[in-house]
């Protein structure tokens, strides 16, 4: 379950949280919450193109 955590931004959120309230930086943990949350954003983006330039060449998108 460890791994999998990992490619959670939130692990990262609480861990700067944990990170912060001990006396420490959480710069390093910020830093990966907000590369995740970026990465997300990017394959998030891919993934819409696909599905719509699938969606248009099996014309299944409405006008209306």
């Amino acid at each position: 379950m460890r791994p999998i955590s990992w490619v959670l931004a939130p692990t990262w959120g609480v861990d700067a949280i944990r990170e912060s309230a001990t006396g420490g930086s959480p710069l390093a943990e910020i830093g990966l919450a907000l590369g995740l949350g970026a990465a997300y954003v990017g394959v998030s983006v891919l993934i819409l193109d696909a599905v719509l330039a699938s969606a248009r060449r099996a014309g299944a998108l409405s006008l209306s």
